[in-house]
């Protein structure tokens, strides 16, 4: 007699899922990859490091950029700047796109002419920042939120926050941002809108943005992050025009990104990379199933820096579990990335063995959750499930229907397969008895029809 389990002459449909990271995060190595440099080899003092992806090409987003080289570096500071990464396989090397003779760097957001007169007729200094980096609404076109600052003698005052139009030359990588008069969209006291990232899902812009210690949520059509009135934030359950009863979405975070990754498999493909507050030099990690969290961050490891630390998705492959992040540290300040490699969970085989020709009785007998299935996945350390839809034979199924099926997954792959048949064996078994009882019972109807028609010929 044949093994129950010996392979089914028909072949059982099937494949592999790749591992994705494991969550909790878990560190395997970091590797220090050096310090993001200049292609010209000027030498620069900088802050930040956030990078962008815009018009097909990866740019890094500084802060206070002075140029080492020049007599004076302070005055060569510029509060916003841009380079972009000419080679996406040599990310840490950058290069700026207008630079004066001198080294100083022309800004992205520059200041309105208002402004530079306020600097040449009083002691004001202007600093326009765009610590969130752009966001990408068309090919080449998009926005970058920026913050204002003034200072005076020493005194620094946060202004608000207002939103540019980006245009990218896709041959050149050359920037282009269009600021206006420079008007704001939010206040000194209202939240710092886009400060912490952007992005754009499903034609709206979400911008995360610090109001104090806490990060809060606002999106904005796409099409016009420039009308403050369209502006709604997220309360926790819904979003709403008032930005007063939003909820925080992130605490006691100060620099990082929100990212949209498979770095930990379905059900938490937006995560968040970051540092706290306290400036530790900590790596902070979270996914979550939703853009809107919640997120429970978790340490993954101490870098060298205490601050600034962002996720560069663009440089390495996620479903190797690598991801590049940068820091910064020294002084004068530079950014420094390093590779971190995270623990990969198992993979995951799977099996398709279809029902949808069984009979009603064996698709009952043969659901997930009933004796049969739980002793296969006892036996087998796998997991059973019931899949698609039931299409009456003969007939096709609709378009976007998957015919009922049971889908059989496992991290061994000999086990899926033993599953699998067994399985097939049962189907088939179950099948080979409902014939042989549909069989009897036409045999017992022809026996009894043949004595009714003995009986009434005796009678009649």
């Amino acid at each position: 007699m044949s093994s129950p389990i010996e392979p089914a002459p028909v072949e059982i449909p099937g494949g592999y899922i790749r591992p994705h990271a494991k969550y909790p995060p878990t560190l395997k190595s970091m590797m220090r990859l050096g310090t993001i440099t200049d292609y010209g080899q000027r030498q620069y003092s900088r802050q930040g490091g956030r990078s962008s992806m815009f018009g097909g090409h990866a740019y890094y987003f500084f802060s206070d950029a002075s140029c080492e080289d020049s007599g004076d570096p302070a005055v060569s500071a510029q509060s916003n700047s841009v380079a972009i990464v000419m080679d996406p396989t040599s990310p840490l090397v950058s290069a700026y796109l207008s630079v004066q003779h001198s080294g100083t760097v022309d800004p992205l957001v520059q200041l309105t002419d208002e402004e530079r007169h306020l600097e040449a007729e009083s002691d004001v200094k202007v600093m326009v920042r765009a610590p969130g980096g752009m966001v990408e609404t068309s090919p080449g076109v998009g926005w970058v939120f920026w913050e204002k600052e003034e200072q005076e003698r020493g005194d620094r005052r946060h202004c608000g926050v207002g939103v540019a139009m980006v245009n990218a030359d896709e041959s050149t990588g050359e920037l282009e941002a269009y600021r206006g008069g420079g008007e704001l969209l939010f206040g000194a006291e209202e939240p710092r809108v886009g400060s912490f990232c952007s992005i754009i899902e499903d034609d709206f812009i979400y911008s995360w943005g610090h109001y104090g210690i806490d990060v809060l949520l606002a999106r904005v059509p796409a099409r016009k992050p420039w009308d403050r009135g369209s502006y709604t934030f997220w309360n926790g359950e819904v979003y709403v025009e008032e930005w007063r009863a939003a909820t925080p979405v992130l605490k006691d975070v100060m620099h990082g990104a929100v990212i949209k990754s498979g770095l930990f498999g379905a059900g938490r493909e937006w995560v968040v990379v970051g540092c706290t507050q306290w400036a530790d030099g900590q790596v902070m990690m979270g996914g979550a199933a939703t853009l809107e969290g919640p997120w429970d961050l978790k340490k993954v490891c101490a870098v060298g820096g205490v601050d600034w630390i962002y996720p560069h998705q663009w440089v390495f492959d996620e479903a190797r579990g690598e991801l590049m992040v940068s820091w910064n540290e020294g002084k004068p300040a530079v950014v420094v990335a390093g590779r971190l490699r995270l623990e990969m969970g198992e993979p995951t085989y799977w099996k398709e063995v279809s029902i949808n020709h069984c009979s009603l009785a064996i698709r009952q007998h043969l659901s997930p959750g009933g004796p049969e299935v739980a002793t296969i996945c006892a036996r087998c350390a796998v997991n059973i499930t019931t899949e698609g839809r039931w299409v009456m034979p003969g007939f096709a199924a609709p378009e976007d229907v998957v015919p009922l099926h049971l889908r059989v997954e496992g991290i061994n792959q000999e086990s899926v397969d033993e599953a699998a048949v067994l399985l097939r064996w049962k189907i088939e078994m179950k099948m080979a008895d409902e014939r042989r009882t549909a069989d009897t019972a036409e045999g017992t109807r022809r026996r009894r029809s043949s004595l009714a028609r003995a009986l009434d010929r005796i009678l009649h």
